[in-house]
């Protein structure tokens, strides 16, 4: 009886793919969080270069 109930638990912590595919997309969404960061200040320095052209 004790041993079907571990062998059980093995099994589910095998087969609990779900779990890791969420983890993995909150490491996607993290990732294109910093991309979208870092475009954001890209974006931003151009924005003031070009400002400080338009204004001399």
């Amino acid at each position: 009886m004790t041993e079907r109930k571990s062998r059980n638990r093995k099994t589910r912590a095998k087969n609990a793919g779900p779990s890791r595919d969420r983890s993995r997309d909150q490491d996607e969404s993290r990732t294109n969080r910093i991309r979208l960061a870092q475009t954001a200040v890209e974006a931003a320095k151009l924005a003031w270069e070009i400002g400080n052209r338009f204004w001399r």
